[in-house]
């Protein structure tokens, strides 16, 4: 087993990242793309709309080149726009100004077109009054006179979906009969899981809006930049912003149930992506947002192993973020993973192949005490991250174009045989017995995996600029 050792927050020197994009490729048949990037032209100008910059696009309407900030979904009349929006709160709870422009490329995607987000500036807690240039288009960076960039680390970039019905009450058309919202994103890589807090920092955050509710839901992700991730919006969200206390759920820590799809997936109106601030020039990139529908295993836990994300880098390793369900000082959680190249099932779990867990040491600590099991760093925190590999005898079939499966389950809390029990005298998992645990919730699916796939980019490109934080030692 080797070990993986992260470098301090502070990374490598700014670089004007090359990044790439892939689409998935998945064992859930879609249900409809939210964008389809490819339909798009990628544009070389743009006509700048700063009259409002508060909530403005990065590129609007269509410019000279027929570059289109908007895609017709289907035939229903109703379209889907993407916008950058700059969010001027600037405090450390609810982010920072990110200044830049949106575009479509056609270079970095693992098929056809992905959405480019390029930041040049913004305003952080060092820099409250911003650094960079202040940029709303690609036409405002083309006419730029100077450097355009800081060199900082500023800004939190939101990138928002919505349909253009102008009252948020129609769903996206793609969502209808939908169970889960599948994404892949590539962040810049000195954006870090591990900023020395004793938990892994949530970097990527979804916030869905349902057509029928003011307030939004998160659904979020933590994993390092520097490698494609793969994101699932699953519908079990982390949080609602409409709940003024704990009091307001039914369990410990902001508990909540997973919704059936119909009542938050297929409700989706409109949503933003947030990604978390990253030394500018940075680069980001989104691609295939497409609303799936469960094949394969369809019996799984979506309670306590929700909102899953791979990640996989340059050097040959994956990473795997979850949420937890809970978050107090009894709420603890052991995970198993296993893969495989073709999908795993219940009833085929036992024969996938057991991951290899790193162990990692920074702010938080993961060891591998038991082969292919890894726990949640801190028991009053949701966030689960670990760093693995496949064994050693797999690693040549991950080759361009391979689809590999994973499965997790949730094992703290299952006895020797494997059956579900309240009893807790680890760290690894919950005490159902005194604490206040949506026990009948979560013993029907203790026994459960949890799915999500990656497909190994199919376009032959490599990531010009490594992951600079990231070290394997023997």
């Amino acid at each position: 087993m080797k070990r993986i050792i992260f470098t301090p927050a502070v990374f490598v020197e700014s670089l004007l990242t090359i990044l790439l994009f892939f689409i998935s490729v998945s064992c859930a048949l879609g249900a409809g793309p939210l964008v389809e990037f490819d339909n798009i032209t990628p544009s070389s100008s743009s006509i700048s709309r700063t009259s409002n910059t508060s909530f403005t696009y990065a590129e609007t309407g269509s410019g000279t080149d027929g570059w289109t900030s908007r895609a017709e979904i289907g035939s229903t009349g109703n379209y889907v726009e993407f916008y950058r929006y700059l969010n001027t709160y600037n405090n450390s709870h609810l982010g920072w100004e990110a200044w830049g422009y949106l575009d479509i490329s056609s270079i970095f995607s693992h098929s056809g077109n992905s959405l480019h987000a390029h930041i040049t500036g913004g305003k952080s807690d060092s820099f409250p009054n911003g650094s960079g240039a202040v940029i709303y288009s690609k036409q405002d960076f083309i006419d730029y006179v100077g450097d355009p960039n800081s060199g900082e680390n500023l800004g939190q970039p939101y990138i928002y979906f919505s349909t253009t019905d102008g009252t948020h009450t129609t769903v996206f058309p793609g969502a209808s009969g939908a169970d889960e919202l599948s994404t892949y994103i590539y962040m810049p890589s000195d954006i870090a899981v591990d900023t020395g807090a004793n938990y892994p920092t949530k970097n990527i955050s979804f916030g869905p809006y349902l057509y029928d509710q003011s307030g939004h839901y998160y659904n979020r992700f933590g994993l390092n930049g520097g490698g494609w991730i793969h994101t699932i919006v699953d519908n079990h969200p982390q949080h609602n912003n409409g709940w003024s206390s704990d009091s307001a759920t039914p369990y410990d820590g902001y508990a909540i149930r997973t919704f059936t799809s119909a009542n938050f997936i297929q409700k989706i109106s409109h949503m933003y992506i947030a990604l978390n601030t990253a030394i500018t020039p940075a680069d980001y990139y989104i691609d295939e947002l497409t609303f799936r529908t469960l094949t394969g295993e369809l019996s799984q836990n979506f309670e306590t192993l929700n909102s899953p994300a791979i990640g996989y880098y340059s050097d040959g390793h994956f990473e795997v973020s979850f949420m937890d369900k809970y978050v107090n000082l009894k709420s603890g959680l052991t995970i198993e993973g296993r893969y495989s190249f073709s999908p795993i099932t219940n009833a085929n779990w036992d024969s996938a192949t057991l991951i290899d867990v790193q162990e990692y040491s920074g702010g938080f600590t993961i060891t591998e005490s038991v082969a292919g099991q890894f726990k949640k760093p801190n028991r009053f925190y949701r966030e689960t991250w670990a760093p693995f590999r496949v064994q050693s005898f797999d690693e040549p079939r991950l080759k361009a174009g391979t689809t590999i499966y994973f499965a997790f389950k949730d094992v703290g809390n299952l006895d020797s045989n494997g059956n579900p029990t309240k009893s807790c005298s680890t760290s690894g998992c919950r005490d159902y017995a005194s604490g206040n645990f949506d026990w009948n919730g979560d013993s029907a699916v203790l026994t459960k995996i949890r799915t999500i796939e990656y497909v190994i980019n199919s376009a032959g490109q490599e990531i010009v600029q490594p992951a600079g934080n990231l070290k394997i030692v023997d």
